[in-house]
Formats: structure tokens, C-alpha cells, sequence
């Protein structure tokens, strides 16, 4: 680590949520462990047992006028904080890093995806990156852009289903009654406009799913209506797995002054996936 540590001192020397915000996970084809970071925002690698195999890798700042990308809680930017009535150094909001990570079938290629827009890019356009794993280098001309449908947007989870094609959680910051707008969206890397923006194609309406046997309690028509929901998962061709993080002890998802429960979500696909070998759940496992 080349900047201290919470746990500098110690000799264990554990990380904890004040070194880093973690927030998206895919393992390596060797057993390690990527990790996607909203403080730097970095990309971590562990081994198996939890430990910090190379420095932090930062994120390169592709067509800006630094070298990096930067969030406040950077550790660069905290060991230097501003003067008073001087600007921050940050390029990116807080907390608005790499929320979501996937990874291409064969788990050589890494996609990290921002949450937040770099200053300078269209507004509530988020950065896919290029992540070689072999190399640990990032693929500096190989950036797109995924459009959020309004700024006012989030992403929540990004997931491989072939080499090519990948989903996103795109959400409003609504939760109950008055939620408006939780999807998740089909993207193709290779389908993208003359800036580098990705085609988005609608796979679920979050908020208008067909329950004709009444399964969840709420009649033919469940929606899920909270503010963070922040996994999807491919099962097979057919099938996707959905959460939430309840972000306890919150309220409001499913009344006013009931704590938001975790929810799991299998859902069935009108239309199916087409799942490389590699995504999904493996044969083995079936």
C-alpha cells in the first residue's frame, strides 16, 4: 500500500471501510479476486484469504486534463486537501466509483463501470472501462459510455451474459409509492454511436413484473420499489436472479414505517439470454 492505512500500525494490518469503499467483486480464473473501489476509485486484486495482492490500481482519465480520475476521499486528495477558497482536485463525486464490474466469460477482460460522470464527459454519461487482466493495464482506447435515462439516475450492478452483451441496473433514488423507474437494461459493447455510447435495450420493468400465480403476495403485478437495488445475476438462458441491499434499518420500500427487507428476485425472461459458456451457472453446478 503505498499511501497509510487505517490499521498502518498494527500487524495485521487489516483493511476496513475507511481504506476503502468495495462495492463490485469478481473472481479471477486463478481463484483471486478483483474488487471494484468508489474511494480512488481503484481496482483491488486479493488472493483467496483476503489479502492485498498488488498496489491499488488507479483509473486512468482517458481524453481529460489529468491523469487520473479522482473521488474526494481520495488518498492523494486527502493528503493534500485544498487551501481555503481553492478547488478540490476531485473529478468525480463522492461515492460514485465502480459500482459495478463485470467480467467478459473467460475472465481475462475486466469492465468496470463508474456510478458517477467524470467531469468533462456528457452529463450522466458513465464510463465502461477496459480491464486486462494478464497485464493488470487498463485498455485506455477501448473507453465507452453508458447513458443514464436521466442524471438524476443510478446504476446498480453490471453482469456479463456473453463476450459481447452484458446487464445493467439503471434506478431512480425513489423508493415505494413514489419509485418511477427500476430496470435493467441489455447492453452490447459493440453496438455504440460515434461517441462511444452504448445501445441500451429494455429486459425488465422492475416495477411491472407479471405475477399471474400471486407468488409474492401483491396480486398479478409485484414491483420492487426500493432505492438500492444493486445485484443481477444470470442463471441460464431463461432466468436472472435480482436484490436489493435494505440498507438497514431503512424504511419505505414497502410502507412508510416498515424496515425495507433483503429480496431475492428468480425471475423468468420473456425473451431469452443468449449465455456464453462461462456466465451463468456453471454445468456442473446444475
Amino acid at each position: 500500500m503505498p499511501f497509510f492505512i487505517i490499521n498502518e500500525f498494527t500487524e495485521d494490518r487489516n483493511l476496513t471501510g475507511a481504506d476503502f469503499d468495495v462495492e463490485s467483486f469478481v473472481f479471477d480464473k486463478d481463484g483471486t479476486l478483483w474488487v471494484g473501489d468508489e474511494f480512488g476509485p481503484y481496482l483491488l486484486h486479493f488472493d483467496n484469504q483476503g489479502r492485498l495482492l498488488d498496489a491499488p490500481i488507479p483509473t486512468p482519465n482517458v481524453g481529460g486534463d489529468s491523469e487520473f480520475v479522482l473521488s474526494p476521499q481520495n488518498p492523494a486528495l486527502l493528503a493534500r486537501s485544498p487551501q481555503p477558497g481553492a478547488t478540490s482536485g476531485a473529478n468525480l463525486p463522492s461515492s460514485r466509483g465502480f459500482e459495478g464490474m463485470a467480467t467478459s466469460p473467460d475472465r481475462t477482460t475486466l469492465y468496470p463501470l463508474l456510478e458517477g460522470t467524470v467531469a468533462g464527459d456528457p452529463e450522466g454519461a458513465l464510463r465502461i472501462y477496459t480491464f486486462d487482466v494478464a497485464s493488470k493495464q487498463y485498455l485506455t482506447d477501448t473507453v465507452r459510455f453508458y447513458q443514464l435515462a436521466d442524471p438524476g439516475h443510478a446504476i446498480g450492478d453490471f453482469t456479463v451474459v456473453n463476450e459481447n452483451e452484458f446487464l445493467v441496473i439503471e434506478r431512480d433514488n425513489k423508493r415505494g409509492d413514489e419509485a418511477e423507474f427500476k430496470k435493467i437494461f441489455k447492453i452490447n459493447l459493440n453496438d455504440v454511436d460515434e461517441n462511444g455510447v452504448v445501445r441500451k435495450e429494455e429486459l425488465v420493468d422492475l416495477l411491472n413484473i407479471a405475477d399471474p400465480n400471486n407468488l409474492a403476495g401483491y396480486g398479478e403485478t409485484f414491483r420492487f420499489p426500493f432505492v438500492t437495488i444493486e445485484d443481477v445475476l444470470v442463471l441460464d438462458t431463461n432466468t436472472i436472479v435480482v436484490l436489493n441491499d435494505n440498507n438497514y434499518d431503512a424504511t419505505g420500500g414497502r410502507g412508510d414505517t416498515v424496515k425495507d427487507p433483503n429480496e431475492m428476485l428468480v425471475l423468468r425472461l420473456a425473451n431469452p439470454l443468449e449465455v456464453a459458456p462461462g456466465a451463468g451457472v456453471p454445468a456442473h453446478c446444475q
